[in-house]
């Protein structure tokens, strides 16, 4: 029996990147699919943040269906309007193609109510959607596979602004929904702009989302330059990814501004986040002793933006992702600018004692698994980079495999992996 492993990769552009992993950990590009509307034909093509910010689509998530029968692409205009929804067939040769819904063309193409969906999980077969600028949770029905139905939608607690919706400012606090993590009967979201996690209740039949229950991380130790101390008095903490430990007994916070991974106890009869249990930095370095005084000082007189240009000489490091590896139950986190490049630290799930720490690419954000967990695929700066993941968790063997001539401006931000076996 043969194993084929393909590989589809979100680019903050109009297109899925695709490709196929060999064994020896190269990953070869075989094309690409286009899910911009034919109405959005002029601006599909634009590169850049500024395309961004002008509504031009961004593929910001994909994620493929648990029976590795299709593939989803989460669509952003920015805060021009929701995001959509896109549905792929996977053929067994790794190909992607459009799903004709018929008169179902709608489930095919779905519309979001949230505004830049940047991040989804399973659970069973529903699909949770966390949406960014516009802080709100979307779950879909995925039981019929190439039909997705929306179950559910909920916004965070938070104060928003009235009337026809816009981007919140630089720095404004305001509901930020990023990172999720579910398990049997629960949904926890980081809210990145109110410093917090948010916890519902989810059913599984229905995909309902019960009331939110807001948890406050707490006070955490600054990790990395006096400029990174700088920038975490002026934007907070900014909670980016969680994960739940193997049992669901605890969640892993990641924090990006201040570069902590805290761990925490999770109550699975009503949904209650406990206080830090355990407290380590996401890459090789120290909490700051001194100088977070002052940042304080200067955050509450300068504007976020000021602030953060003025933190840039100093070197900034930004904690991407935490994930389990499920074989070993180890915790796995990247952070980006380290001080240039990116790292990859393994952590014990139950201590967060540090168990590994390996130099990455640059700017490593999220990464998935190959269905044994002994590949790792990460996104970095100019390409993807795979990893050996022994059955206890240690990584070894780091291969580069860049992006094709013509498709080097393009940043690779999401990977997912589907596995076929003839």
């Amino acid at each position: 029996m043969t194993r084929s492993a393909f590989i589809y990769c979100g680019t903050e552009s109009a297109s899925v990147l695709t490709g196929v992993l060999a064994d020896d950990g190269t990953i070869r590009h075989t094309g690409s699919l286009s899910v911009a509307p034919e109405s959005d034909a002029l601006v599909s093509s634009a590169a850049g943040f500024s395309a961004k910010l002008s509504g031009a689509p961004r593929v910001e998530w994909v994620t493929a269906h648990p029976s590795g029968t299709w593939l989803y692409s989460f669509v952003s205009f920015w805060d021009k309007r929701p995001g959509i929804l896109r549905t792929h067939a996977i053929a067994d040769d790794g190909e992607l193609t459009e799903v004709d819904g018929g008169e179902e063309e709608a489930s095919c193409h779905l519309k979001m109510r949230g505004y830049q969906p940047c991040h989804a999980v399973w659970q069973g077969t529903l699909c949770a959607c966390a949406h960014y600028l516009s802080g709100d949770i979307e779950v879909f029905d995925m039981s019929s596979g190439g039909s997705p139905r929306n179950a559910a939608f909920a916004r965070l607690p938070g104060k928003r602004r009235q009337g026809k919706f816009e981007a919140p400012a630089f720095g404004e606090i305001a509901p930020h929904c990023h990172g999720l993590a579910a398990c049997p009967g629960w949904l926890v979201c980081c809210d990145a702009g109110q410093a917090c996690l948010v916890v519902y209740s989810l059913d599984q039949a229905s995909g309902q989302l019960g009331q939110p229950q807001p948890c406050s991380l707490g006070e955490s130790p600054v990790v990395g330059s006096a400029g990174q101390a700088l920038v975490a008095a002026s934007m907070g903490p900014r909670p980016r990814h969680v994960a739940f430990t193997a049992q669901h007994e605890r969640l892993a916070v990641l924090c990006e501004c201040t570069n902590v991974v805290t761990l925490h106890a999770f109550d699975m009869a009503d949904g209650s986040v406990g206080p830090a249990l355990h407290t380590c930095a996401s890459f090789e370095s120290m909490p700051r002793s001194v100088g977070c005084g002052i940042a304080r000082s200067l955050a509450s007189l300068l504007p976020t933006k000021v602030a953060l240009l003025a933190a840039l000489p100093f070197g900034l490091a930004a904690a991407a992702e935490v994930a389990l590896h499920p074989p070993s139950g180890r915790l796995l986190v990247t952070t980006r600018g380290v001080p240039r490049g990116g790292s990859l630290r393994g952590l014990d799930p139950q201590s967060l004692a540090s168990l590994q720490d390996i130099a990455a690419g640059d700017s490593p954000r999220s990464f998935t698994f190959d269905r044994a967990g002994s590949t790792l695929i990460a996104c970095v700066k100019g390409g993807l980079e795979t990893y050996r993941v022994a059955p206890d968790g240690e990584v070894s063997s780091r291969t580069v495999s860049g992006l094709p001539e013509g498709l080097h401006g393009l940043e690779v931000d999401c990977v997912e992996c589907v596995e076929r076996s003839a």
